[in-house]
């Protein structure tokens, strides 16, 4: 079975409160396993409660989540924000 280990990479400075909240929302996902079946899902949700934070801290420039692969993981990188990566591996002796 394929999973995902969701790890965050870097924090940086928040300059403001949509910082501030988004390293918050982004910090309560480190050390999850996502099955692979549910990437998409887990990208959209992480999307939109960025988009949802956006629309809390209106005065606030906006930040936009930018999704990039390489060859065998997913990353998530908020520039000047967060960075998270999401690290492919397979679970060994589980048959389903």
């Amino acid at each position: 079975m394929i999973k995902y280990l969701i790890i965050l990479g870097m924090f940086y400075q928040p300059k403001n409160k949509l910082h501030k909240a988004i390293q918050e929302f982004i910090g309560q996902q480190n050390r999850k396993v996502i099955k692979e079946e549910n990437l998409q899902a887990y990208k959209k949700y992480l999307g939109d409660g960025i988009e949802r934070l956006n629309d809390q801290h209106r005065k606030c420039t906006r930040v936009s989540a930018n999704f990039w692969k390489s060859e065998t993981d997913e990353h998530l990188h908020l520039e000047n924000v967060v960075s998270l990566s999401m690290f492919k591996f397979k679970e060994k002796g589980v048959e389903v």
